[in-house]
């Protein structure tokens, strides 16, 4: 990847889909990495790079900018316990700008609503764990720093969430 960028790199500034494309493929491979070895983190940033260019670039390829925007909301909902609070104003400003964006209705509709179900899921359930939540925690043994144990938890992305994503023709390689 590395040479694959140092080979395009003088092109992402007058090319900016060249880039978004260059890191979907980073981001893709990147999360093969976290699955297949274990290695955490990188995924993020990746992701966040492509937000900058979904909000600050000019209107690209539609199909690209909805695979984009689809494969980084999945990405940053994943890793939503990492940093809850910048990740959903992140989130928040991507659903904002593909207002903007020239992508079909359905994709926004999907992205968006994708978005917004996981975040609502996860400050329910962060705003649950409050009260004496913390102390049975503590009672039974339950790791605080952990979060939330209870089965799935709601930065968890399975099949059904993908399920208008898929309908679009998107087959993400991890639910």
């Amino acid at each position: 990847m590395q040479r694959f960028r140092e080979t395009l790199e003088p092109h992402f500034q007058l090319y900016p889909h060249l880039h978004l494309a260059f890191l979907h493929t980073k981001l893709l491979s990147e999360i093969c990495a976290e699955v297949y070895l274990s290695q955490e983190g990188q995924a993020v940033n990746t992701a966040l790079d492509m937000v900058t260019i979904l909000v600050s670039g000019p209107n690209m390829v539609p199909v690209l900018t909805e695979h984009s925007a689809a494969l980084v909301s999945v990405t940053l909902v994943q890793t939503l316990r990492a940093d809850p609070v910048r990740l959903t104003r992140v989130l928040n400003e991507l659903r904002g700008v593909l207002v903007t964006k020239r992508i079909s209705p359905a994709w926004r509709s999907a992205i968006n609503n994708f978005i917004t179900a996981k975040l609502d899921a996860y400050h329910t359930k962060s705003n649950d764990r409050g009260g004496l939540q913390h102390l049975a925690d503590a009672a039974v043994g339950a790791n605080p720093g952990r979060g939330m144990d209870d089965g799935q938890s709601s930065g968890d992305v399975d099949a059904a969430d993908l399920s208008a994503f898929r309908k679009l023709g998107y087959l993400p390689m991890f639910a």
